[in-house]
């Protein structure tokens, strides 16, 4: 059996929230990328009445997407119950985009946040297993799991919000595991069309 798998993800946050202690940490960097300064500071709001009083507002944004292709070869056997179990590979290749934003100001200024881009590229391989079972409705039910590895590179950018560098592009590049696990149903509607949904996880 061939097949393509694809997906897409997308989601974006944004939170404003009253702070009642904070530390401000600036880090300076050379032209190596080799950090050569550090120097932070603590913020403690004051207390009334034994309560604390909020003095400052954090301010938070993310805007993620992730889309990948999943090629798949699986061979099947059939079983004397009128399943099939498919074994074979699946490989992927997927790209994130994410930004966020943060802040956290005494009241009366305006924010000027920190902003992180991220982009990353992943391509990896998994061994897959999946058990097809017919159900006395006719339908079928569809178990597999999925185990492998992938190789991902990615950039990153933190800077001021609205003074963003041509450079100071951090690079890196790291090896890991993936482990998948899916559920699906089908409905037969006709001899040569069905109807049916899959359910994924990922690790």
């Amino acid at each position: 059996m061939f097949g393509l798998i694809g997906s897409r993800f997308d989601g974006k946050h944004s939170e404003e929230t009253p702070v009642y202690s904070w530390t401000d940490l600036g880090v300076r960097y050379d032209a190596t990328g080799e950090r050569f300064d550090m120097k932070s500071r603590s913020v403690l709001c004051p207390v009334l009445d034994g309560l604390p009083q909020a003095c400052g507002t954090f301010f938070g944004s993310l805007d993620r997407a992730y889309r990948e292709e999943m090629p798949q070869v699986l061979l099947g056997t059939g079983q004397g119950d009128g399943g099939t179990t498919w074994i074979g590979l699946q490989g992927f290749s997927g790209r994130l985009d994410e930004v966020t934003g943060s802040a956290v100001l005494p009241y009366g200024l305006e924010p000027s946040a920190v902003i992180t881009e991220v982009g990353a590229d992943a391509t990896g391989l998994l061994l897959a297993l999946q058990r097809e079972s017919v159900l006395p409705s006719g339908a079928t039910l569809t178990l597999g799991l999925g185990l492998g590895g992938y190789h991902m590179t990615a950039t990153g950018l933190t800077f001021m919000e609205g003074s963003r560098p041509a450079d100071g592009i951090q690079y890196k590049s790291f090896n890991g595991a993936r482990a998948q696990a899916s559920v699906g149903i089908e409905y037969p509607l006709s001899k040569r069309l069905s109807l049916g949904g899959t359910m994924r996880a990922d690790l």
